[in-house]
């Protein structure tokens, strides 16, 4: 099962500020990943899906109080061997000083100087080292230490004596063919009690413009997605979308929306190519072929058909955004 399936998104958890600095996802390949603890609340492993989202919104306010941009980290592991996406690999942090621009981040969440990790922890961060790897998202299946092993910071505690311990064996283990059975359950609704939904959209909004995902977007045929004309619920539907998948950008132009889903082709689905409009277009044909939602020609043409596919692909994927 690839890491990303196990992710809980950000508006899963309720994210509220803004993911980070900035995009770095043309720096990819990262050559450096940092381990950190969060020195917070250290859960126990049965802890609730609702308390971790809870203790993500705390990690969270204190990212936004010292540095002002949200969480810190890309990515925070708990205890329970369950995985929330922080920044998202793409997104600029608070984390490693003079590191944040070319390195991923990965916090596990308490206190590792007083506490060992479980294995269900461990086994999560080696899935998603090896992961990363074979997407072209890190350089190399391994971390590069914790927080203290980052040039200028050997005076910093992080990421904990027990944790930092564990990082060798979590290299040797990255490094080797994935064991299916050391990966955690995949994310699942709450079989009691719901999960409250984020904060209101903003007035005016990208997602205030849009119902998705509370309900589906309709397909209207003729509609070409970046023209004036555009059916405009499932154009914003399309950048909310990428927003909370952590993709987002300020633009409210069609190329920068397009850069948008640019980014999260290279960063989510390793597809790179030329930075023009019909190379990016291709590729994302490419991709909505590959989860059987586009028959048509690789062309880099947004036209009927690739607009019907993302309609499609767009109520697919409402689940992981309600």
């Amino acid at each position: 099962m690839s890491i990303w399936a196990l992710i809980y998104t950000r508006v899963q958890w309720g994210a509220l500020f803004v993911a980070g600095f900035g995009d770095r996802s043309a720096n990819y390949p990262l050559r450096e990943v940092w381990t950190h603890h969060t020195v917070m609340t250290h859960l126990s492993p049965n802890a609730t899906v609702a308390q971790e989202m809870a203790e993500m919104r705390r990690i969270e306010r204190v990212g936004q109080d010292r540095f002002g941009r949200g969480i810190s980290y890309n990515f925070v592991i708990f205890p329970s061997g369950r995985i929330y996406m922080g920044l998202g690999a793409s997104r600029i942090g608070a984390h490693t000083g003079g590191r944040n621009s070319i390195s991923l981040s990965v916090a596990f969440a308490g206190n590792y100087e007083t506490n060992r990790p479980t294995t269900a922890a461990l086994a999560t961060y080696e899935l998603l080292l090896r992961d990363f790897h074979k997407e072209g998202i890190v350089a190399a299946p391994r971390t590069n230490g914790g927080h203290r092993d980052a040039p200028g910071h050997s005076s910093n505690a992080c990421a904990g004596r027990h944790l930092q311990a564990e990082l060798p064996g979590v290299n040797t283990r990255a490094s080797r063919p994935a064991v299916t059975t050391a990966a955690p359950a995949a994310p699942k609704p709450a079989a009691s009690k719901p999960v409250a939904k984020p904060a209101a959209a903003p007035p005016g909004s990208y997602a205030d413009r849009t119902g998705w995902p509370e309900r589906p977007v309709v397909q209207r045929i003729n509609d070409q997605l970046w023209e004036d004309n555009a059916y405009e619920s499932t154009k914003f539907a399309l950048v909310e979308a990428l927003r909370r998948a952590g993709y987002g950008t300020d633009s409210v132009t069609a190329w920068g929306r397009l850069q948008q889903i640019s980014r999260w082709l290279r960063g989510r689905h390793n597809l790179r190519g030329p930075e023009t409009q019909v190379e990016i277009w291709k590729r994302f044909q490419t991709y909505l072929k590959s989860v059987n939602r586009y028959a048509g020609a690789i062309d880099g043409i947004p036209g009927p058909i690739t607009v019907r596919g993302i309609f499609g692909w767009l109520n697919d994927i409402r689940s992981a955004y309600l």
